[in-house]
């Protein structure tokens, strides 16, 4: 019987290799290369503008106002439903949205109370004609949302 020897590397293994090794470059540099660029803006833009279309939504939907509360010093927001005249609950309970750990809302946003709500209606009220939330980040970048009384929701940066 003749003993065959593998003492080489054929090309399919070099393939598996180089595949492997693209597939684990390709995961890791977005979080590697996450640090600048304002990336955490971008996220903290998209989270809040899908969270204030989405809680409109739930207020035409449902016939019932809501409140979306934004904290500045926790870098979060939640969103309330009211239950009873006057009487708020968590929405769903126990929600807290963080927003990315380097964006501040800050607290020269208006609403100055850090309250949206938002009625039966679908129309924003914050006491004001529209809802200038304005973010920052560590390295300076900075960009405002405006929220018009009828939910549109837009970008401004460099406010």
């Amino acid at each position: 019987m003749k003993r065959i020897s593998n003492s080489g590397i054929n090309y399919l293994d070099i393939m598996l290799v180089i595949s492997f090794l693209g597939a684990v470059i390709g995961v890791s540099l977005p979080l590697i290369s996450d640090k600048g660029g304002g990336k955490g803006l971008e996220r903290a833009t998209e989270m809040i503008s899908s969270s204030v279309l989405l809680t409109r939504q739930k207020a035409l939907a449902g016939n019932t106002n809501y409140r979306i509360r934004y904290t500045y010093d926790e870098h979060s927001y939640q969103i309330y439903r009211e239950e009873h005249p006057g009487s708020w609950k968590l929405d769903p309970p126990e929600n807290r949205s963080l927003l990315p750990k380097d964006v501040m809302v800050s607290s020269s946003s208006t609403p100055a109370n850090g309250i949206l709500t938002i009625g039966t209606s679908g129309r924003i009220d914050a006491g004001h004609s529209r809802v200038l939330l304005r973010l920052s980040d560590r390295e300076g970048n900075r960009l405002t949302i405006r929220i018009s009384q009828d939910g549109r929701v837009q970008e401004v940066p460099n406010w």
